[in-house]
């Protein structure tokens, strides 16, 4: 879409929902939030929408991903672990470290900006 909303395109066509988009830092790149197989995974496309990949094969919910300021990681929340807590893991889905591991209810993950 252009800076003024013209110009929408769809980008996912899908019968469950692609949601909480996330645009990489270069632009690149949009991690998503997608229910296509009945619970909640992340996954990334192109800008474009193309090469959608799926990044997490849990049998828990993912989802709310949100890209590190350096584009080096995805934060996101599951339940993977029995309570909800914040995750993260590298673009292509490697390496993904509980952060948080407690009881309490952790969701909606964040960055702080880069300080220069």
């Amino acid at each position: 879409m252009n800076p003024n909303g013209s110009n929408v395109r769809q980008l996912t066509v899908n019968a469950r929902n692609d949601e909480f988009p996330d645009w990489s830092p270069d632009g690149r790149l949009i991690a998503f939030e997608a229910g296509r197989l009945g619970v909640p995974d992340i996954f990334t496309m192109r800008a474009d929408g193309s090469n959608q990949t799926r990044l997490t094969f849990d049998k828990a919910a993912d989802g709310l991903p949100v890209w590190s300021p350096d584009g080096q990681q995805l934060a996101f929340a599951s339940n993977r672990d029995g309570s909800p807590d914040i995750f993260t893991m590298r673009p292509d889905g490697s390496a993904q470290v509980n952060r948080t591991s407690n009881p309490a209810l952790d969701i909606a993950p964040d960055w702080q900006p880069l300080n220069d």
